[in-house]
């Protein structure tokens, strides 16, 4: 595993999925399609060329300018033989340089690959070896993968944003014609990402403009997103968003590849310099925030891992916002949404027994349903009907199934779909989350862990959300994790000060617990900083 540059190299390649395709309207704010990703940014420099489209700790860029540096870029790519359907990997921080990239990158109708170094060198590896670019275009630290992965050293032609290299084209910003986006199918592929990982090995997700249209036109609707505004973003998914809708994203000046971990003082510092309506953020980053100073927010998004009740109710202690649990996957983005006032005490009094995590109603964009929980099975069902009849009823536990516009169809490996997706005679296709879940009797979604997380024992089936989420309401517990060791229940604490082992036995005597351990630290993933590593957890 490399440590050192993966740290600096690219927080943004930690996003899931990319969100444009809808374009506001600056009378009437109504949507209208596009046919080429790309022409939503030239239509804001065209009606706002003045407008702030990205801030960053360097200053500000305009519509105008992001608009020029595409093009430029533009040049600069098909010089090197990009051309329709071109496989590009870019590896560029969160800034103007990564959406002039992927601007250019579709104005010419090439594909734009991003894959996560902080993944580890084995998934880097395997992801470009997965889509086999012909092009490579990253800022000079990101050329050091050349010497790590043999895999990125087969790519021929590289392009650096900036500086000098060796055998490597330099970006040299200049002013140049404008170049004409192409008119592209709908289903023309657009971008490739990967998922996280955590669970099995790196699936390489392909998104066409259509399917990246229907999923901005999701996230406008949860994030109720105000172009005139200014808006923090952590994740391109969300930088995207804002861009689409013609509004200000504001970069935060942090390592944003450790959300957990960032130095928040830069950033407040921002924010009273260039107030936001909104921060979109892994939980693990705003409690960083909410940890260090008042949050200067109208609304507080978080998700991309479990969000627990004590993080809500510090963000709503440490600012006047309105803030929101959003639920979703790399697959599908965003699936559910919670506000924390609309929380009940019957729900928390729920949640403290057992009967796992609140994540709210689904998105009206989305259909979902609970299937039996079948995990390491294909499902068995051969028509529509046979499927609908096996969906299960308000307040029966199984996997959570999606499907819908901003729902991935299949991977770029077919070999993928075989586990998580399931399509009917129709054509419909339904992607199993992997995450166990049920819908209350007002049809909220509630989450209890991952299906593959799941305890199976004489004593029955406890999945990880109901022991962790109750835990966590113990006020000396900092974070827990379920697992199964040697055929015991065990549920491993990581404590605050002081340690009450005794009361929170007590607490959780319906969980029927063999053991609880104290540990340090318990393990996280990679790209949040926030979602319990149970692989890495079973081997303490």
């Amino acid at each position: 595993m490399f440590q050192q540059p993966e740290e600096n190299l690219l927080a943004v390649c930690s996003f899931g999925l990319w969100p444009s395709g809808l374009i506001f309207s600056a009378d009437s704010f109504r949507l209208k399609p596009a046919m080429n990703l790309s022409l939503i940014l030239s239509q804001h420099a065209h009606n706002t060329p003045d407008r702030p489209a990205l801030i960053t700790r360097q200053g500000t860029t305009t519509y105008l300018q992001l608009e020029q540096m595409s093009d430029s870029m533009a040049v600069q790519l098909r010089k090197l033989g990009v051309q329709q359907s071109t496989r590009v990997l870019v590896l560029i921080p969160i800034g103007p340089e990564l959406y002039a990239t992927l601007a250019a990158l579709w104005k010419l109708g090439a594909v734009a690959v991003i894959v996560d170094p902080g993944a580890g060198t084995a998934n880097f590896r395997h992801g470009a070896k997965a889509t086999q670019p012909e092009v490579f275009v990253g800022i000079p630290k990101a050329h050091l993968l050349r010497l790590l992965s043999p895999e990125l050293r087969q790519v021929r032609k590289h392009l650096v944003t900036s500086g000098w290299l060796p055998f490597t084209t330099p970006w040299i910003q200049q002013k140049v014609d404008a170049v004409a986006a192409l008119d592209l199918p709908a289903d023309a592929p657009a971008l490739i990402t990967f998922t996280s990982g955590s669970t099995a090995r790196p699936k390489a997700a392909s998104r066409s403009h259509a399917f990246l249209l229907a999923q901005n036109q999701a996230l406008q609707h949860t994030l109720q997103l105000e172009p005139d505004g200014t808006h923090l973003c952590t994740l391109a998914v969300v930088t995207l968003t804002v861009l689409a809708a013609g509004g200000t994203a504001l970069i935060p000046d942090a390592k944003l590849a450790r959300p957990g971990f960032i130095d928040p003082e830069p950033v407040l510092k921002q924010l009273n310099s260039h107030p936001a309506l909104t921060v979109a953020a892994s939980p693990a980053f705003v409690e960083r925030l909410a940890e260090n100073g008042m949050l200067p927010f109208k609304r507080i998004y978080v998700g991309g891992a479990p969000v627990f009740p004590y993080q809500l109710e510090l963000f709503t202690k440490q600012s006047q916002a309105e803030v929101y649990s959003v639920y979703g996957s790399t697959e599908a983005e965003p699936i559910a949404e919670q506000a924390y006032a609309e929380i009940k005490e019957a729900d928390f009094a729920q949640m403290r027994t057992g009967k796992g995590l609140l994540a709210g109603l689904p998105v009206e964009e989305i259909q979902l349903k609970i299937l039996p929980d079948q995990h390491g099975q294909l499902f068995p069902y051969q028509t529509r009907q046979a499927f609908e009849a096996a969906a299960l009823p308000s307040l029966r536990t199984g996997e959570i199934v999606v499907t819908g516009g901003h729902v991935l169809k299949s991977y770029l490996d077919p070999a993928g779909n075989k586990e998580t997706k399931w399509m009917d005679e129709t054509g419909t296709t339904w992607h199993r989350t992997g995450d166990a879940g049920y819908l209350d009797q007002q049809g909220r979604l509630w989450l209890l862990g991952r299906c593959s997380a799941k305890v199976q024992d004489s004593k029955g089936t406890l999945y990880p959300f109901s022991v962790e989420v109750a835990a966590q309401h113990h006020t000396a517990v900092k974070r827990a994790a379920l697992t199964a060791q040697d055929g015991k229940r065990v549920l491993w604490v990581q404590w605050k000060d002081p340690e009450d082992l005794s009361g929170l036995k007590k607490m959780l005597e319906w969980a029927s617990l063999d053991d609880i351990r104290s540990i340090a630290k318990i393990p996280l993933d990679r790209r949040h900083n926030a979602k319990v590593d149970y692989t890495r957890l079973n081997h303490k």
